[in-house]
């Protein structure tokens, strides 16, 4: 055999043992309905396809898993999955099915392609930024909820106010406790915990552990609860001083000019973007996101002898691209959903509208 067989030789077993290696990705973050879901094991890809631990992904979307000798089973979500180790094919429902890549058995752990599992179990799957983000069936239910309460499943999570405390309450009607911080804001909450903020800080609150992880300071954005409360695009979104537009001093008066922008940001505090800037002067709160707009309160500033005022705004609403910028209402205005449409309010009469997603559209 000459020396060029041999080296095409070698490469060819090389590519072959790197193929059926596991490469993993313990640094991909995954989320589930924007909390992090955790392992004790590392998820890996095959053949470009990511594979996670089957009880991670099955149980955080709701279904149980039966595993008996190569076969598994995967029930939720008027869905059962029939799947077998190292195969290729797989029954959703009786329908067969082809996988990109088959479940294996890794140091006793039995792993499954994330995306198939994902989207059989009508969950939304979206890689974003070396990053996996699943909305469940749950996740449509809280994103229409009203601000600062989420109701997952059959029980409902809020901010008790006065003290901040964070409480579940049940079909019983009984509240429970979940944590005793000042909360301001609650931004996300899946079947293994929930993400919130306080005054300085967003932290992740795991159930079962009953322990919280600082994610990261919260001083980019203020305040803490201009934070949209339900984003299904992998990241939120809040306000703050623009960055990317400055006022120019004022001198001898009492107030200062200032520009004021919404920004979107991972729930795990990277990827910070400047997204849209308001007009001068104008603060931006209340940030919801809906259907690929985000909607908002711009205050109106007031100039005074003593200094600069602020007026409640107009509800408005731009695209998450930053384009379109849309005014909903007067001046003193606020602002709800509806399963159709938003409704503003607005003025010292009273003034209302409201406004169809479809005629938005």
């Amino acid at each position: 055999m000459n020396k060029v067989k041999r080296i095409m030789l070698l490469l060819i077993c090389l590519v072959l043992v790197l193929q059926s290696k596991p490469v993993y990705a313990a640094d991909i973050p995954i989320f589930v309905d924007n909390v992090p879901a955790y392992s004790e094991v590392s998820p890996f890809y095959s053949n470009d396809t990511l594979l996670v631990p089957a009880r991670l992904i099955s149980e955080e979307l709701g279904a149980t898993v039966d595993w008996q000798n190569e076969q598994i089973d995967i029930s939720g979500n008027n869905c059962n999955i029939v799947l077998y180790v190292g195969q290729n094919q797989a029954d959703v429902n009786g329908i067969s099915q082809n996988l990109s890549a088959p479940p294996q058995i890794i140091q006793g752990r039995l792993f499954v392609p994330l995306r198939f599992i994902g989207e059989a179990l009508n969950a939304k799957v979206l890689y974003r930024d070396q990053k996996v983000f699943l909305y469940s069936t749950n996740y449509d239910g809280a994103l229409h909820f009203k601000s600062g309460t989420v109701k997952y499943g059959d029980d409902v999570y809020f901010i008790e106010s006065g003290t901040g405390h964070i409480l579940k309450q049940g079909q019983s009607g009984e509240s429970e406790l979940i944590i005793d911080d000042e909360a301001l804001s609650l931004l996300a909450v899946s079947r293994s915990g929930l993400v919130y903020t306080n005054y300085r800080w967003v932290f992740y609150y795991n159930f079962a552990a009953k322990q919280r992880i600082e994610f990261y300071q919260n001083n980019d954005c203020f305040p803490p609860y201009a934070y949209s409360y339900y984003t299904d695009n992998g990241n939120f979104y809040c306000s703050g001083y623009a960055e990317s537009k400055i006022a120019l001093p004022v001198s001898n008066q009492k107030y200062s000019d200032s520009y004021y922008a919404i920004f979107s940001i991972d729930i795990d505090g990277a990827n910070k973007k400047e997204i849209f800037v308001e007009e001068i002067n104008c603060p931006i709160r209340d940030i919801k996101y809906r259907d690929g707009w985000i909607y908002y309160i711009a205050d109106v500033s007031v100039k005074r002898d003593y200094g600069i005022d602020y007026a409640a705004g107009s509800v408005n609403r731009v695209r998450a691209d930053g384009t379109g910028k849309q005014q909903l209402s007067g001046e003193r205005g606020s602002y709800y959903f509806t399963d159709d449409g938003v409704y503003c309010k607005w003025g010292y009469n009273g003034e209302s509208r409201f406004w169809s997603f479809d005629e938005l559209d």
